[in-house]
């Protein structure tokens, strides 16, 4: 206002924000000249992804995350990188523990999302740690987590690395499926592994860490 850059009649808000990236268009201003400053690498908060991204379909907040899905079928590779482009905070969607899988899936089976095109997850299995090439070993997580077997969640006679041209059977993990997703051929909640070339629909989330503080 016209008594400067701080109010003498309202209570000043200030924002501090870690390791932000501040950029001017000049270095060095002389008397007369002038400077833009710019300030990026500041997180993105949940509100903020969901208003950049009206083309996902929010169906979930739990837990301090947000999850969402993108009605069109892609590859998996196809959905990872797509969500490359998202920022800091979104990724495909991982499970973290069986009660928040529990509360996924029965908001999918709420909104009528469960339909007759697959779902996928951020799961894949990696031959590097697969020297046994069995099924059910060499599933991690993107986050580098390996999926913990205890929790049962593969659908029956999954995983099995099928691969259809050939109709393959030979019990041997081959790399054929080396992507998780949900199950929906009657399984619910439980996953199969399936081929990168088939089309899926990606599951997202976003965890709406931020380190903006706001103080009076």
């Amino acid at each position: 206002n016209s008594n400067g850059c701080e109010s003498t009649s309202r209570t000043e808000t200030k924002a501090f924000i870690s390791n932000p990236i501040i950029s001017s268009t000049n270095q060095a201003i002389s008397l007369n000249e002038s400077t833009t400053i710019s300030v990026t690498g500041v997180p993105q908060t949940a509100q903020d992804f969901i208003n950049d991204h009206p083309e996902l379909q929010l169906f979930l907040s739990y837990r301090g995350s947000n999850y969402f899905l993108k009605e069109e079928a892609m590859s998996w590779e196809a959905a990872y990188n797509l969500i490359q482009s998202y920022g800091a905070g979104a990724s495909m969607y991982q499970i973290n523990d069986l009660n928040e899988h529990d509360a996924v899936w029965n908001a999918i089976v709420e909104k009528n999302l469960d339909g007759q095109v697959p779902l996928w997850l951020g799961l894949k299995q990696i031959p590097a740690l697969n020297s046994n090439q069995e099924f059910d070993e060499g599933w991690y997580w993107l986050d580098g987590r390996e999926l913990d077997s205890s929790w049962n969640l593969w659908e029956n006679g999954e995983p099995n690395d099928y691969d259809l041209d050939r109709q393959d059977a030979d019990g041997i993990d081959d790399g054929t499926e080396d992507y998780g997703h949900f199950n929906l051929a009657g399984a619910g909640k439980f996953l199969n592994d399936y081929p990168e070339g088939v089309a899926s629909r990606p599951l997202y989330e976003f965890s709406g860490t931020t380190t903006v503080r706001w103080y009076y």
